[in-house]
């Protein structure tokens, strides 16, 4: 069980640490996942835009992603390789937030060659 005062002191510290919360957010996850907190709840605090959206390149998702360009997206290290495969509009101009595994360097690195602009934080 999570305090009401714990989530509220998480997203405050989040809305302060990820400046790309203000912009729009990818919510890819199941509501039931840890890193859901941050991406659902993170821009919400703070007037951005949540885009409920599966990490699969379909029509109506980039339709999505081109009216709310991501500046954060929080996933698993796993989830990098994906990134790399999709188009970049599924990559954050901000940040990306991964945790929850041990990140490899090579996908890493593929990845921040083709977004040199965006942070990336290993919680």
């Amino acid at each position: 069980l999570i305090e009401h005062r714990s989530v509220v002191g998480y997203l405050s510290w989040a809305v302060r640490a990820y400046p790309g919360l203000s912009g729009a957010g990818l919510l890819h996850s199941s509501v039931s996942f840890d890193l859901t907190v941050t991406a659902l709840f993170g821009p919400l605090v703070c007037g951005g835009v949540v885009v409920v959206a599966a990490l699969e390149d379909d029509l109506p998702t980039r339709g999505l992603l081109a009216k709310w360009p991501l500046t954060f997206v929080k996933a698993t290290p796993s989830h990098i390789t994906l990134l790399d495969a999709l188009p970049s509009v599924f990559s954050p101009s901000g940040d990306l937030v991964v945790g929850g595994e041990q990140l490899a360097g090579e996908a890493l690195q593929r990845w921040r060659s083709a977004h040199p602009g965006a942070v990336v934080v290993n919680e």
